[in-house]
């Protein structure tokens, strides 16, 4: 069931209106058929309330005062029905609510160190408001606090709707976002904060707190006996994270590439459904019929050889195609700004990941499986084991290793050396200057990023970069768990993306799905040797070794990596005027003239180029100028709408 939460809590004592809490569900109803259910508590200091658009099986009340609202997919729930004496009967379907109030009431705020799955909560338990967000924030709150109360919600709409909080706009989110960097507690509103992943909030008379109660460890070290342990023990727990989140009462779906994040995900899934005769629906995007460009050194434009590879290999696979023909960037954009109330960083996924969403929906589909996060985890490359082998001497199993890359890549051992070795322990003054001569830009975002640049002076956007630990060279480290931690969970700009979903969930109806980021799954893949990952040239060697047998080896052992909506250029061609037009109006609006480079944006519109497959173009107008284009229309958006 998709649900929204809302909460206000008065820190002086003085009662809450219900009829502000009704103005901020009103701003998240997505349906005729939402409504708000309020919960009762002890206190008239304190409104909590659920908006639901199907059954309910959300507000929960028991005699202690405590009172709980949730947004919530409990996944370990075995495990948690037996620690909380649950009967084994109602393991499967005892309700995300009764688990996680049994939970607090077991072990108080430690509670969601036993959680696993995607969720956030608030829960008064008589004297005191619980707020919490689960590991990696798949789930969202945001909150907005003065000293005299507290208000959180499941989208700033809700909170804008208060009249005591002002609707301005986040500068500094603004040049984070156009130079890729990020906090993950800012929004693009003033005064409005997310609560972080793996955060708890406790709200008292005498203000809020907020308590981080899990990360992944780069201490942590698995070690088995064999190579056959790692990937045994990877299966098991493999199949558990897929198979928690198959739980629905609705027709389930998966998005469909050809390489290796996401065929596991719904290969798995299959055989898990098949021995319940269901079938998985998938999704895949194609390029448009007769699309032939060249393809880039290592890519690929059409998976669909792939994608048919694994029919034979599960019958109860229905591949679906989808050609988004004629979509383009801008199509309904004040609907995107709508949904998720900022800017979108990859505009050309917009395209193909709408059009599946739309056609999963048409279909009854309420879960789609991902695997997005597996780069991270599942099918991480290995790209460190160069280092760690020079950190602890281990210089025969390196030379080797150099040596089998460099017959692989047709290249030098000296320059696997240099690039594999070398680089990642350079001094970071030595660094920049390297980037710096190779890309021959001052700073190292300009090349990909429409900022104006007195615009990130001003917002000081490189000393924000290291105080957020941002690496603008995207230099690799010389620990490649640190490296994994930092992309994989602690980057405060992946929590972009967070938002959109988040906005989709509610207008699609649909739950996106990764078992790919399930923390038992990440907890794993971490403390695992580097050698598990990369081996004799060999990457991706842990998936590999663990699919074989559910992937076919065409599929399993592809070297090339699918393209992202490969036709991009010609749909941004479609718009070319549109775009144009675009920047004349944001010469007109102050703050889109300080934050963008429009002379450079306008530059690019007027200097069309014929080589659309050139890395220096495809930065320049798929990042750049679209990126910049998007900013652009959320600025006039929301001033539109102040």
């Amino acid at each position: 069931m998709i649900k929204s939460i809302v909460g206000i809590y008065h820190f002086n004592g003085a009662p809450v209106s219900q009829k502000k809490l009704v103005g901020m569900a009103e701003a998240l109803f997505s349906s005729e058929r939402s409504q708000l259910v309020s919960a009762q508590s002890n206190s008239p200091c304190i409104r909590l309330g659920e908006i639901i658009s199907e059954k309910n099986q959300g507000v929960y009340e028991t005699d202690s005062n405590c009172v709980l609202v949730s947004d919530a997919r409990i996944d370990n729930r075995t495990e948690l029905g037996r620690a909380l004496n649950i009967p084994a009967s109602e393991y499967e379907t005892v309700p995300d609510s009764v688990i996680i109030l049994k939970a607090y009431q077991k072990w108080g705020k430690d509670c969601c160190k036993h959680l696993i799955g995607d969720f956030v909560f608030l829960l008064w338990d008589g004297h005191q408001l619980f707020c919490a967000c689960d590991p990696l924030g798949m789930r969202v709150l945001y909150y907005h606090q003065t000293p005299h109360f507290l208000a959180i919600a499941s989208a700033p709409k809700a909170l804008l709707a208060l009249p005591e909080v002002p609707r301005q706009i986040n500068e500094t989110t603004l040049a984070d976002f156009l130079v890729l960097q990020g906090d993950p507690t800012s929004t693009f509103y003033k005064n409005i904060v997310r609560l972080p992943p793996a955060h708890t909030l406790t709200a008292t008379d005498k203000g809020i707190t907020l308590r981080q109660y899990w990360s992944l460890d780069p201490t942590k070290r698995i070690i088995f006996k064999s190579d056959d342990d790692y990937v045994e023990a990877f299966r098991e727990l493999f199949e558990e994270a897929v198979r928690c989140r198959l739980r629905s009462e609705h027709p389930i779906g998966a998005f469909l590439s050809g390489g290796l994040d996401s065929p596991s995900v719904a290969c798995t899934a299959a055989r898990q459904l098949k021995a319940k005769g269901q079938r998985l629906t998938t999704f895949t995007s194609v390029p448009r019929e007769g699309f032939d460009a060249p393809e880039r050194s290592g890519w690929l434009n059409d998976e669909t050889p792939y994608i048919e590879a694994l029919k034979p290999w599960h019958d109860n696979l229905e591949v679906t195609y989808l050609r988004p023909e004629g979509r383009t960037m801008l199509d309904n954009i004040d609907r995107l700004f709508e949904l998720a109330e900022g800017p979108m960083r990859n505009p050309c996924n917009r395209i193909w990941m709408e059009a599946v969403l739309e056609a999963a929906a048409a279909r009854g589909i309420r879960v789609m499986l991902t695997g997005q996060n597996g780069n991270n985890s599942i099918s991480y490359n290995g790209s460190s084991l160069f280092t760690e082998l020079a950190r602890t001497g281990h210089w025969l199993t390196l030379m080797r290793e150099i040596k089998t890359k460099a017959a692989m890549k047709k290249i030098s051992p000296l320059a696997v050396f240099k690039g594999d070795v070398l680089r990642p322990f350079l001094p970071n003054a030595l660094w920049a200057w390297h980037s710096r001569r190779k890309e021959g830009a001052e700073f190292p975002w300009a090349k990909h990023s429409a900022i104006n640049p007195d615009f990130a002076k001003a917002m000081a956007v490189d000393e924000r970069a290291r105080e957020l630990g941002f690496d603008h060279h995207y230099r690799p480290l010389t620990d490649g768990r640190k490296w994994r931690i930092r992309w994989g969970t602690g980057s405060g700009a992946m929590h972009y993306g967070r938002d959109l979903s988040n906005g989709w969930r509610h207008h699609f109806g649909i739950e996106m799905r990764d078992p790919t980021a399930d923390i038992r799954i990440l907890e794993f893949c971490l403390a695992i040797p580097e050698n598990q990952y990369l081996r004799k040239g060999k990457d991706r060697y842990l998936i590999r070794r663990a699919m074989d047998g559910v992937l076919p080896p065409e599929v399993l052992w592809k070297t090339k990596r699918g393209e992202q909506l490969p036709d991009w250029y010609e749909r941004l061609i479609a718009v070319r005027g549109e775009i144009a037009a675009e920047i004349d109006r944001l010469e007109n609006l102050d703050l889109a003239r300080r934050c963008l480079d429009l002379p450079r944006m306008r530059h690019l519109v007027e200097n069309w180029p014929q080589n659309w497959h050139d890395p220096k173009i495809v930065r320049e107008y798929r990042l750049l100028l679209q990126r910049g284009i998007m900013v652009g229309r959320f600025i006039r958006w929301f001033e539109a709408s102040v």
